[in-house]
């Protein structure tokens, strides 16, 4: 640019922006003199006045109804006096308005009357004898002046806003002349401004952008390349060869080494695209890069512009890792288990393979989480979640195409693709329970936790993800219903609200009355005398139209409308009388288990009940036996120990139904007031073929001994297995080795056989 150019249009600015500046000032100047006299105007009209005037005669109401309500003379005398302080203030400014004596003059009248039935009022209510109606009274008619007042203040605004409108109308023409010259006078200047400085400012400004974009390759720290469209870098930046050190430390790198291989390819499309402008990513040396390439076809060449988004990628990596990842456990969540089920069931449509679906519970968590508090129980659910991957990661026969999820607070998953059969899934099932026998240690504290298990396939039991975990659920609802510790396939009959299990509930209602519930009786055997000593009453419905009904297929129902506490007390009430009966006939030493389930578990008149059918049946109470799981006698809403106690103070025995198969803590054989543990048939099953169970039946038996409890052991079922447990000084057995659950009419037969008992007098006769 010339220097005289510059000096005019720098002097021509300065010229007119002091003019400009001098001419508004004056104009300013003349403006505020017009607005002090308007100011000057206003300060005998102030609004604020009867907005005083409004509040106060609201706050003297107030006073009113307050003293009226809490009767504090001394409370309402101080507050009215400052109130009326303010009100005559407020007046006092009020009758210096011009030209407004007559409606002033109306409300210091109406103000009078205020005063006068405040005055009466206040007398009233400070008398002894308190004239309520009079009070009342004068409160109405206290509203009623007040809501003259408040129309007359309307009016005298209304005339102050007319006398304000002209007082103002004649400054605002004067204003309005003002303010078009001073308009017209900046336009003006504005134009001349514009025309002066135009040339200066688009000199200026070709100039400093045809530098700026000359130097900015060489500033940018990213790195910028240009092209030959057959790939050859023709230019680099600073920022292209600062950071091919960090990229490459131990070779000799060249600008072409910050592209990918495939640049040639890329540089041959980006001709043929209609925007001449491609963008890709890639990574160099564990380094993430965004390179646009941009085509000029005048100049045949391609500029690149490269960036480096390694930050970019790593924190969109880490919040995908969240968002499809529990934080607690780091395992997946169940988002991730979604779309992994979505992914292994189309590959199950492909190759036709199986995916099934381990939901896990923690059995009592609520319980245990209660008294340990949140963090103490994150740490258990953190062990516990480590405790289930590992598991998974060394069992041996699990499909290489399983992983482990962790859904919502004690809810774990497991997806299994390719398994060959259910009894492999069965298999993984218990040895997940198996791997949770041992202590979990938390500040050097020991708990035991169980699960239950609930398992779902594809296509057998849901062809998508939301059928899937939601018949899951239902298998693993079930496996928890029935004492927890357990692994259950789901089958159509779990779905409880389907029409099947309604109406089989509905039926369930009528059982009793109908005579369809029946009882069965296991016979248990003493091994030391191979004679029968007691007995187990199982239920069984004959339904009129089903047939006979297991007690897994209804029990449950029973449970969860709570029919169970009926039901249960007519097995005990039946079962005492038949048991009784065996009495008089000369079997007068056999015992009887019942069962009690875990809503009459939670019955607090539960004793007193077993005590009146004791009584009404004539039964031996030291010959009844109360069998109880170890879930059952857990139970969080329940005092266990007050309620056992309870129960052995009517000379009951106690019997530890399925331990091993729950938490198995020792305290509760050291706490409770146990008689008898029975072994669970799912040890005793597998007894001489698995060491594990092996271990497990001597340990119990042997812990048995030492704390005087007797033992029964559940299942047997063949001659091995009644060999070792004679060998291993179990007390007594029950089993389809003996017999299988017989009605009253055959167990009464068997037992005769096989006792040949004494014939009773009552027979004699």
């Amino acid at each position: 640019m010339r220097p005289h150019i510059k000096l005019i249009a720098i002097i021509a600015a300065a010229f007119l922006l002091v003019t400009g500046i001098y001419s508004l000032i004056l104009a300013h100047r003349y403006v505020e003199s017009i607005n002090d006299s308007l100011r000057q105007h206003d300060r005998g009209i102030k609004f604020d006045t009867i907005s005083s005037l409004k509040e106060n005669l609201n706050q003297r109401e107030i006073l009113l109804l307050q003293y009226y309500s809490n009767l504090d003379h001394e409370q309402f005398e101080k507050a009215y006096s400052t109130t009326n302080q303010n009100h005559r203030t407020a007046f006092k400014r009020l009758r210096r308005f011009p030209d407004m004596e007559e409606p002033i003059a109306r409300l210091v009248t109406l103000e009078n009357r205020i005063a006068v039935s405040a005055t009466e009022f206040s007398r009233i209510l400070a008398s002894q004898e308190i004239d309520w109606d009079r009070a009342r009274e004068l409160l109405g008619g206290i509203a009623v002046i007040k809501k003259t007042i408040g129309q007359q203040l309307k009016i005298l605004a209304q005339k102050l806003r007319v006398q304000r409108l002209h007082a103002r109308g004649d400054a605002q023409r004067i204003t309005e002349q003002i303010q078009r010259l001073i308009y017209c006078l900046v336009i003006i200047l504005s134009a001349l401004t514009l025309t002066g400085t135009w040339v200066f400012f688009k000199i200026f400004d070709n100039h400093a952008n045809a530098k700026a974009l000359a130097l900015f390759p060489e500033r940018n720290p990213n790195p910028i390349l240009r092209l030959s469209i057959d790939g050859h870098v023709e230019y680099a930046n600073p920022g292209a060869k600062n950071v091919l050190p960090s990229l490459f430390p131990d070779q000799d790198a060249t600008p072409e080494d910050l592209f990918p291989p495939d640049l040639s390819d890329r540089l041959s499309d980006i001709q043929h695209k209609p925007t001449s402008c491609s963008v890709l990513e890639y990574a160099i040396n564990d380094k993430y890069f965004e390179c646009t390439l941009q085509y000029l076809p005048d100049m045949e060449s391609v500029y690149a512009y490269i960036t480096d988004i390694t930050q970019r990628k790593t924190s969109e990596a880490e919040l995908s890792y969240q968002a499809h990842h529990d934080s607690l456990t780091s395992l997946p969540n169940r988002r991730m288990l979604q779309n992994r089920i979505i992914f292994y069931t189309h590959n199950s449509t492909i190759d036709g393979e199986q995916t099934a679906l381990l939901l896990l519970s923690l059995d009592r968590f609520h319980a245990i989480s209660g008294s340990l508090g949140p963090n103490l129980a994150d740490k258990l659910l953190a062990q516990i979640a480590a405790r289930l991957k590992s598991e998974l990661e060394t069992s041996l026969d699990l499909s290489e195409q399983s992983s482990i999820f962790r859904l919502e607070n004690a809810i774990f998953a497991v997806l299994l693709h390719g398994f060959s059969n259910r009894s492999i899934l069965n298999r993984i099932a218990k040895r997940f329970i198996r791997c949770m026998q041992n202590p979990v240690y938390i500040e050097t504290k020991e708990y035991f936790t169980t699960i239950s298990i609930g398992i779902s396939i594809y296509p057998i039991d849901g062809t998508d993800s939301v059928s899937l975990l939601r018949n899951a659920t239902s298998a693993m609802t079930r496996a928890s219903q029935l004492g927890g510790n357990a692994e259950c396939f789901y089958s159509q009959d779990m779905n409880n609200n389907t029409p099947e299990n309604l109406s089989l509930e509905n039926y369930l209602r009528y059982a009793i009355a109908r005579n369809e519930l029946e009882l069965y009786y296991q016979p248990q055997i003493s091994l030391a005398t191979n004679q029968v000593v007691g007995v187990e009453a199982v239920l069984r419905w004959n339904h009129p139209e089903l047939g006979m009904i297991m007690p897994d297929q209804f029990i449950p129902l029973a449970e969860e409308s709570g029919m169970i506490v009926s039901i249960g007390e007519w097995i005990l009430n039946t079962a005492c009388e038949q048991t009784q009966l065996w009495h008089k006939q000369g079997f007068d030493d056999l015992t009887l288990a019942v069962n009690v389930s875990g809503r009459q578990f939670q019955q607090k008149n539960l004793p007193g009940l077993i005590s009146r059918i004791l009584q009404s049946s004539g039964f031996d109470p030291n010959k009844l036996e109360l069998e109880i799981t170890e879930s059952i006698a857990m139970q969080d809403y329940v005092n266990p120990e007050a309620m056992l106690s309870k129960l052995k103070s009517l000379d009951v025995k106690i019997s530890l139904d399925d331990f091993g198969t729950g938490w198995s803590s020792l305290t509760y054989l050291k706490n409770f007031p146990i008689d008898k543990m029975k072994l669970d048939q799912s040890f005793v099953h597998n007894l001489t073929t698995d060491k594990h169970d092996t271990a497990i039946c001597k340990a119990l038996i042997t812990l048995s001994r030492s704390l005087e409890i007797s033992v029964l052991a559940e299942g047997i079922e063949n001659q091995q297995q009644l060999s070792w447990m004679e060998e291993q000084g179990c007390d007594q057995v029950q089993g389809y080795f003996f017999s299988k659950p017989l009605p009253a009419d055959e167990f009464i037969d068997y037992i005769r056989q096989r006792n040949d008992p004494i014939e009773s007098p009552s027979e004699q006769n």
